[in-house]
């Protein structure tokens, strides 16, 4: 029974975080003539707004001309391109990534915007930081969910939808059922 219980906590995750079982480390991004368009099967699919694994590199496709691909707090910048382009980056570290069109966009998610959040590097789960996924994880989680509502951020965006809302919640203890069924 309890392997049923633990294959069906790894789908249900699978399905909610939108990831296959088997994962590319390549996501694809387009660049439109007014917006970034996650192509690849995240989550974030179809928006501004992907979430990646630790160690994945996103490659941007321009096609449109007159664009870049710029980090807010300005870590990385591709300079203003037309097709054929693409510019490709790794993310080595988790966190949440902003970036924006110099040309089209702003800091702070104006105009043609989007993010990057990177996940792993570990657990998924192991929001308390200690090395393993545990209870404390949960507590840690709806802090930052909180928190998250409270200030606007996307921090908390567990299932990557470009918003913090009751799902993320779902999709997060599903997962860490899922990790701590695992061993993670």
């Amino acid at each position: 029974m309890r392997t049923h219980i633990c294959a069906a906590a790894a789908l249900a995750a699978a399905a909610l975080c939108g990831h296959a079982a088997a994962r590319a480390d390549i996501v694809e991004i387009m660049v439109h003539h007014d917006t970034f368009v996650v192509e690849s099967a995240v989550p974030g699919q179809g928006t501004a707004h992907a979430t990646i694994q630790v160690g994945d590199t996103v490659m941007w496709d321009w096609m449109s001309p007159g664009h870049s691909v710029t980090a807010d707090d300005g870590s990385f910048d591709s300079g203003v391109h037309s097709p054929p382009f693409t510019y490709s980056l790794t993310f080595d570290q988790p966190g949440v990534y902003p970036y924006y069109c110099v040309r089209h966009g702003a800091p702070g998610g104006l105009g043609m915007a989007g993010t990057i959040t990177v996940v792993g590097g570990g657990c998924a789960t192991d929001w308390d930081g200690s090395g393993t996924v545990n209870s404390s994880d949960i507590s840690a989680f709806l802090s930052g969910w909180l928190a998250s509502l409270q200030d606007g951020t996307l921090d908390a965006d567990f299932n990557g939808d470009a918003t913090v809302n009751s799902s993320d919640i779902s999709a997060f203890l599903t997962a860490w059922l899922t990790e701590i069924a695992d061993g993670c």
